[in-house]
């Protein structure tokens, strides 16, 4: 069974490599219609327009999703351990707070934070532990109602030694017939949602962790 899943991410990814090129023509060409359209634009040209942009849409989401199933298949290759470095986990912490703390507001949430002023070191990628974090507190700030509380913390067990980052919401949480699948690429547990998600932060966000031994 681990054989073929690892042969069903390679072969995603080898179409994910494949369909990029096209896509991103695509698009190119799509924006470009739509700029020399604006220079002839008359008011018998509505529908046209209204369908352009659709297909534009349409095209820049797609260019995202290649994007993140590229960037999920290097991930998790183990590639950007060689970019490791040492970082500041508390940081990383601030970091995401800075960027997140009036948005939280902004959607009637309280965003709080727990950590020691001690720094946390470990060897690990701040970009992708950054995305990784950012990634689960916009799942929150999207799916959980007003007034929930999201906590984001880091830490040290002086036991064992191990740095642990953490993001938690008191939210409606997910149902445990759907948690086994959450991290399954461009799976939705709600198929019916419009939000604009592509179904693909979990599995980033797992993949960012796995990097990390986590």
């Amino acid at each position: 069974m681990k054989s073929a899943v690892c042969n069903t991410k390679r072969a995603s990814a080898n179409i994910a490599h494949e369909l990029k090129t096209p896509i991103t023509r695509l698009c190119h060409n799509l924006l470009t219609l739509r700029d020399e359209a604006d220079q002839f634009h008359t008011s018998r040209d509505k529908d046209f327009f209204r369908h352009l942009d659709h297909a534009l849409e349409d095209s820049q989401r797609l260019t995202s999703i290649f994007d993140a199933l590229l960037r999920i298949t290097q991930i998790e290759s183990g590639a950007r351990r060689s970019r490791f470095t040492r970082i500041d986990l508390a940081q990383i912490v601030d970091t995401v707070t800075e960027i997140y703390q009036d948005v939280a507001e902004d959607a009637r949430m309280t965003m709080y934070v727990v950590k020691k002023d001690a720094p946390v070191i470990i060897q690990g990628d701040r970009e992708l532990l950054i995305q990784q974090v950012a990634n689960l507190i916009e799942n929150a700030l999207r799916y959980c109602p007003t007034g929930s509380r999201i906590t984001l913390g880091c830490g040290l067990d002086k036991e064992d030694g191990i740095a642990w980052l953490k993001v938690a919401d008191n939210g409606p949480g997910i149902v445990d017939e759907e948690k086994e699948r959450v991290f399954e690429r461009l799976y939705r547990v709600d198929k019916s949602r419009t939000d604009g998600g592509l179904g693909l932060g979990l599995s980033l966000a797992k993949a960012v962790a796995g990097l990390h031994h986590g």
